[in-house]
């Protein structure tokens, strides 16, 4: 059976309102491709016929395990798991996504555009370069530049497994396009290989969680990186359905549910989240994700008519309220239809149906008031709710002061429930300054990784392990037992570093040219805090196929008693080598335990 039309590759025109987390004129790739900005796509209609690729040129000569390859070995898969489709990006000649690339980037200042032609003249005119690699690198970029990042990033993109061949050296990257561009593909190349490192098949939850404290504590020194493997994800998850080997397909989804999905969301990228999440989740629970669709795809189109009409209305009479002008120096709309993903959990969860579901559209006014002060912000946050109530009927029940009394992680923020006028569908409101929505995003959002059990991979008669020996070592199934400090230890200092998000969400508060700059400031600043405290926490490690996070000081001897094998004359290996059972645990340590069967 073929794809559905909402995931086909046709190009097809922009949202008219932003999600939650973008500008007006950021293009959103969501599933729902009615409203989505083109992607690479849109060359389809330009691109003249092609000749089939030869096997060299589509396909990798040897095959490998798909989950430990790179993202670009996962799009360019092996003959025997892919279908060649019809259409593919990695088929469009370069001087046609060179084209598509020199529009995208027009969000980006000409100096900054030349430097990205440089990076794309460097890569074309590498010595050696395989032309699959700069087609797949040039895809990416498009991912890249639809996601408006900066221009390092675009170029560090283009560059990707480039850097080194003759006419595109270290030092012709840092002389052309800068050395931040050479930092970045640095420390994404290491990223790749610790997730290729440390991935496995059948990860837990809590190793998912495990690797991704990993990778913001590889990102620590140059965040951009981490946005570059997302970017990848991204035409990774959109290339799926060429997969023909289902448990290939199932490992890859589930890599972008558990691993993906949540970077984008600790990162703040929301729209990328949710085209991650439901793609993941079309893949993993299709007859699920069909009912949720086909409950909610019959309200899709009109509930976006009537968010955009009440977008729209809102900033009107915002605008016209003298009593909002007095108060703020600006008030800023956005909006979004929540994804299908979303509201599967939120079924789930709380056993609710559709209709019971209120937050299905959502509105969210920042308001940079003209004061900082605590009293300013209350006036202004008010103000607009007044104005908000005075044009809507308001569901009392569901009003949510969060200002008047706080959430305990810091949570700032008024929610109101309003019925549309058009069709009395509930849409809910949240009004906060944007102080209050830098310290929500990126502030208290410390405490997300905490929410995750504090990372800890408890394993207490669920999984079982081989621990095997070479040479003339017996091998025996081991019942994997939970740490008795899997509880208590290992517990990241999340007070710390909340403090010193919320401080630097606050510094970036009421600038007048607060923009994208400022989010990757704050992205910045997040993933230092994160990986900070990770680091002065704890170690994960890597033993038996899973990651284990132990308290900082552990050693080999508490891995050992965690996994049962403490009594069973365990011989540790470590990265390679043999260790004593006395050696302390570093961070991404690889550990193997010999076990000797006892003499009967």
């Amino acid at each position: 059976m073929s794809a559905p039309a909402f995931v086909s590759l046709a190009p097809l025109p922009l949202i008219r309102h932003a999600p939650f987390g973008t500008s007006a004129n950021t293009r959103h790739p969501s599933v729902n491709r009615a409203r989505v900005a083109p992607t690479v796509s849109t060359l389809v209609k330009a691109a003249p016929p092609v000749t089939p690729p030869t096997p060299a040129d589509w396909l990798s000569s040897r095959a490998a395990p798909i989950l430990s390859q790179s993202s670009e070995a996962q799009c360019v898969a092996h003959k025997h798991h892919m279908v060649p489709p019809a259409y593919c990006p990695l088929r469009s000649s370069i001087r046609e996504l060179q084209s598509a690339l020199e529009q995208r980037v027009l969000y980006l200042g000409p100096v900054n555009r030349h430097k990205v032609a440089k990076a794309v003249q460097l890569a074309t005119e590498a010595v050696g370069a395989r032309s699959d690699v700069v087609r797949y690198n040039l895809t990416v970029a498009l991912i890249v530049a639809d996601l408006q990042m900066d221009c390092d990033t675009l170029c560090a993109a283009i560059l990707n497994k480039l850097i080194g061949l003759p006419g595109s050296t270290s030092n012709d990257v840092q002389r052309h396009v800068g050395s931040d561009v050479l930092k970045i593909a640095t420390f994404d190349n290491q990223l790749r290989r610790t997730i290729e490192l440390c991935m496995q098949p059948h990860f837990t939850e809590m190793s998912f969680a495990n690797l991704r404290q990993l990778i913001l504590v590889a990102g620590m020194d140059e965040h951009r990186a981490i946005s570059l493997q997302l970017a990848r994800a991204l035409l990774s998850i959109r290339t799926l359905d060429r997969v023909r080997d289902e448990s290939v397909k199932h490992g890859i989804a589930r890599q972008t549910m558990h691993l993906y999905a949540p970077l984008a969301n600790q990162l703040g990228i929301w729209f990328v989240q949710s085209e991650l999440e439901e793609l993941a989740f079309m893949h993993l629970q299709p007859e699920s994700y069909h009912m949720v669709r086909q409950l909610v795809g019959a309200r899709r189109r009109e509930c976006e008519s009537t968010l955009a009409q009440s977008k729209q209305f809102l900033e009107r009479v915002l605008t016209k309220s003298a009593k909002v002008r007095s108060a703020a120096r600006s008030v800023t709309v956005k909006g979004r239809v929540k994804g299908l993903y979303s509201v599967y959990r939120k079924m789930k969860g709380s056993g609710k149906k559709v209709c019971e579901i209120y937050d299905l559209l959502a509105l969210r006014v920042i308001v940079q008031p003209k004061r900082a002060d605590e009293g300013a912000e209350r006036s202004a946050c008010y103000a607009v709710a007044e104005v908000i109530e005075a044009h809507y009927d308001t569901l009392e029940r569901r009003a949510k002061d969060y200002i008047e009394r706080p959430k305990r992680n810091g949570y700032r923020s008024l929610h109101l429930t309003v019925l549309t006028a058009e069709r009395a569908t509930p849409l809910e409101i949240q009004i906060r300054t944007d102080k209050m929505h830098h310290v929500a995003e990126f502030g208290a959002a410390a405490h997300w990784i905490y929410k995750e059990k504090r990372g800890t991979e408890s394993v207490g008669g669920a999984a079982w392990a081989r621990h095997g020996g070479g040479g003339g070592g017996k091998t025996i199934m081991v019942r994997m037992k939970a740490a008795s400090a899997s509880e208590s230890e290992g517990e990241l200092d999340m007070e710390s570093a909340s403090k010193q998000l919320s401080a630097l969400a606050c510094s970036r508060a009421g600038r007048r040219s607060a923009g994208a700059g400022d989010e990757d400031v704050l992205r910045r600043g997040y993933v230092t805090c994160m990986a900070s405290a990770i680091r002065a926490s704890r170690v994960i490690v890597a033993a038996a196929g899973q990651l284990y996070g132990l308290a900082v000081g552990s050693t080999l001897m508490d891995l050992a008693r965690g996994l049962g094998v403490a009594g069973l004359g365990a011989i540790a290996v470590v990265n390679g080598s043999v260790a004593p059972l006395t050696q302390r645990l570093e961070m991404n340590d690889i550990v193997r335990f010999i076990c000797a069967l006892p003499e009967a």
